[in-house]
Order: structure tokens, then C-alpha cells, then sequence
């Protein structure tokens, strides 16, 4: 199995760059929410199988991923290409696949390959007509533009493909949270994440 990284940066006060700076304790942040949604898009058809080739789009620290090989325990897995602009959650998540056994070093490239790199929704670099499925797990609300991303997620769709996209109906946490912020710090600016306002509507 092999991994690729390029390196495009995260400008500073951006989502990616908040992610970046997360990517430690992503997982336990997001109580599990983003794990638990990425086992419900692996039951919709179609479902991947060994032939297929997969992106996991704004990858973070490899949930879907993760989700997808625990499925091919047994061998014959398909090939799946990850990529996040946040370059802490891309090397957190080839650690954990190196350790998994999922990425081997020296490894040649081979038709069940993992590949992870540092790479921009936005801006994707793979070729028109690649992946059969595309899986873009609780990230089109960071994109700063969400139709650029939308449009490179249709190009490098096979004809036939399907592209699975999850965000919230709502984010209920932001009310108990701002009602913390607003006992502990009366005077301070709400935190909001950083996500456009067009995602609450």
C-alpha cells in the first residue's frame, strides 16, 4: 500500500487550519458523531466492494476509511484514495494506517492501495472519471466554497458513480454551549465554528 502527499498550506482563521490545530483530539471532540455517521453511509447502496475505487473526501483522521477496511478484514480490498487539507489530520491518520497495517512502507503500489495526501476539496488533483464512490463525511460546511467542491467531487465520479455527502440538520450543541460561554464569560464574542452561515439555512 502506498501514500502520496503534496502540501497545499491552510490560511490561518480558516476551518482547515482550526483542524489542523484539532487533529489530536478530533475524535474524541466530535464524541464519536463523525464514526457513527460513516458506518450509516456504508449501509446505502451502492455499497463498495472489492473492485471499487473509492475517495474519501476531507478524510480528517480516516473514519470512512477505517470503516471501509474493517470491512475487508479478509483481504481483497478496494482501493481508496484520502485527502484533507489539514496536514496534522492526514499525518495522524498514515500513522494510524501504518500501525493498522493498511499503508506498508516500501510497499509497491498494488490495486487495494491506500493512498493519503494533503489535498484541497476545492482543488482536487485526481483525474476526471476515477472513483466509483465518493464519500465526503461532515465536511462540505467547512468549504469555503462548497459549489467548487461540489463540481470536483462530479468530475472525478465515474460515469455511474455515486458521491454519498453528509452535513447537519442542525448543530443543537451551539445553544448549551453558548449558555456556558455566557456564565463563565458574559462579555465575550459567541464561538461559532467555522462553517458559512448559509449551512444553518
Amino acid at each position: 500500500m502506498a501514500s502520496g502527499t503534496t502540501t497545499p498550506t491552510t490560511a490561518r482563521g480558516t476551518a482547515a487550519a482550526a483542524f489542523d490545530k484539532a487533529s489530536e483530539v478530533y475524535e474524541r471532540m466530535t464524541g464519536g458523531c463523525t464514526g457513527e455517521v460513516a458506518k450509516f453511509l456504508l449501509t446505502l447502496d451502492p455499497k463498495v466492494d472489492s473492485s471499487s475505487v473509492i475517495l474519501d473526501n476531507a478524510c480528517g483522521t480516516g473514519l470512512v476509511t477505517e470503516e471501509i477496511l474493517q470491512q475487508f478484514s479478509d483481504g481483497g480490498k478496494p482501493q481508496i484514495f484520502a485527502a484533507d487539507l489539514a496536514p496534522s489530520m492526514v499525518a495522524n491518520f498514515e500513522a494510524k494506517a501504518k500501525s493498522r497495517g493498511w499503508i506498508v512502507d516500501g510497499a509497491a503500489d498494488d490495486d487495494s492501495a491506500l493512498t493519503v495526501s494533503v489535498m484541497d476539496a476545492e482543488n482536487l488533483t485526481y483525474p476526471d472519471n476515477t472513483f466509483t464512490h465518493s464519500y465526503t463525511n461532515l465536511g462540505f460546511p467547512f468549504f469555503p466554497n462548497g459549489g467548487v467542491a461540489a463540481g470536483h467531487v462530479y468530475r472525478t465520479l465515474r460515469p455511474g458513480g455515486v458521491a454519498f455527502i453528509s452535513t447537519w440538520k442542525s448543530l443543537g450543541y451551539l445553544r448549551p454551549l453558548h449558555a456556558a460561554q455566557r456564565a463563565v464569560r458574559p462579555t465575550s464574542t459567541l464561538w461559532e465554528p467555522p462553517m458559512p452561515k448559509d449551512w444553518y439555512t
